[in-house]
Parts: structure tokens; sequence; C-alpha cells
């Protein structure tokens, strides 16, 4: 079932919609509650007015779904003390070898510095959506993702088969992720040319919301 929402989170997310797995665990409920709905009103097709009852579904059923998936948002979400301020830097080694990064000698280009981890199903809802912009955002941002408290053996594994468009980083003993306060992944900060935070995303980005941030940086 998990995997079902998290494939249902990613598509509504490349639709402009915004929800996460628990987002669309609502979404599918709903569909079942519509459908339920419909059949009792067929099954009862003689006893009420099927114009009545469908305008009423009609009215009813989107608000519903907006009063569902209102509940996916933290009211009491605090947002980060680094936004505005100098990013912590980090020195961080690629999963798959190579030379290691240090954010700092990034500066000069926007970025991305995305938290995740394979045992967190939003992290792989999102995953295609951050793949996809940054291919879009090739030449004009860097992205990065730092492996939060996970197994490097399986970390391969699950990028083999997801492939990815930027730097998959360690974060051995949860260093990085301690400079940045990550509460739960994913959480995904958004970094100017001059190394200053400027957004910081809580949950499963989408594009739209992800491409919104970076266009004032980039110059588009």
């Amino acid at each position: 079932m998990d995997a079902v929402l998290a494939r249902l989170a990613t598509a509504l997310s490349e639709m402009g919609f915004v929800v996460d797995v628990t987002g669309a665990a609502t979404v599918l409920l709903w569909l079942g509650v519509v459908a339920a709905l419909v059949a009792l009103g067929v099954a009862l097709r003689k006893r009420v007015n099927l114009t009545v009852w469908f305008a009423g579904l009609v009215v009813t059923a989107p608000l519903l779904l907006v009063l569902g998936l209102s509940f996916q948002n933290d009211p009491h979400q605090i947002d980060s003390p680094l936004v505005g301020r100098p990013a912590p830097d980090f020195l961080l080694s690629p999963i798959d070898g190579g030379a290691p990064v240090r954010l700092s000698e990034q500066r000069g280009t926007p970025a991305v510095v995305n938290f995740w981890a394979t045992w967190c199903v939003p992290c792989k809802a999102e995953h295609r959506t951050l793949v996809a912009v940054a291919r879009r955002m090739e030449g004009k941002a860097r992205f990065f993702g730092v492996v939060y408290q996970d197994e490097p053996a399986k970390i391969r594994k699950w990028l083999e088969g997801a492939g990815s468009a930027y730097p998959q980083l360690l974060d051995v003993g949860s260093k990085a992720a301690i400079a940045y306060g990550v509460y739960g992944v994913p959480e995904t900060y958004v970094i100017d040319g001059d190394g200053v935070i400027t957004y910081k995303f809580t949950g499963p980005v989408d594009a739209a919301s992800l491409l919104s941030k970076l266009a004032p940086l980039v110059g588009s």
C-alpha cells in the first residue's frame, strides 16, 4: 500500500497538486467514498431523485476533499531559523565515490540541498520531481542529495533503479543533518548564490513550488 500511495502522491504532485503520502491516502479514501455514494444513489434510484442526489454530491464532494487535504498540513510547523542566514558548510563524500563535495565551494550558483533516506516513503515519492527540476535547472542551479541515517548498500541499490541527476552524499554521523537542524526527512533547503538559505521545504516538494523559489535566484 505504501508503494501505491507514493506513486499516487508523485502523480498528483506532477499534476500541480501539493500532497504528501498522507494526502494521497486522503484522495484515495475520497475516491472510494464518492464511488460508494454513486453506487448507493443508483441502488436507491426508485426512492430518491437522482438529479438532486448527484447535484448534492457534485457540490459536497469537492468540499470534503479540500477539508480532508487540509489535515496534511501541520499548523504548528515552525520555519527554520536558518532561513536568511548562511547555509552551514559541509564536506561529504558521494555515494558512488569521487572527490568529497564542500558546499561553500559551490557559491556563485544557487543550490538545492535535499535530506532524504531510502526508508522514507515521501522521499521516494518526491525523488522523480527533484530529478526533473534538477535537469531543467542544469547550468543554473546545483542540486545535492544528503542521505540521512541510511546504509550505503541500500542507497546504491535504490538509486540503481530510480536513477539520479545530481550527487548523492553520505552524511556519516548525521553531522550535516544536525547542523541544519533536520527534524525528519524529507527536508529541502534552497540556497542563493551567496550561500544564504532563502527557503526551507518540510515534507515532499512539488515541481511548481520548487521552481517558484528558484526562479528569482537564477534570473528566470
